[in-house]
């Protein structure tokens, strides 16, 4: 399953990198990835198996705080 995910608080330099870490540790697949540094809003493609349990390990993570 494909999913598009926004993360708000990419002005800094690895921010955006931090975020992928932490999608990857719960299982996801980095797709693609985009930042607008004029808002300061990063977007995410990633592929996972299985949601339910990406999204239950994910919640758990610093990144899912910056979900847009």
């Amino acid at each position: 399953m494909r999913l598009t995910v926004q993360f708000y608080e990419c002005e800094h330099q690895g921010d955006l990198d931090h975020y992928l870490d932490d999608l990857t540790s719960c299982g996801a697949s980095i797709i693609k990835k985009e930042i607008n540094y004029e808002a300061e809003i990063g977007e995410v493609l990633i592929e996972v198996n299985d949601s339910k349990l990406f999204w239950n390990k994910f919640k758990e993570t610093d990144s899912y705080e910056f979900l847009n």
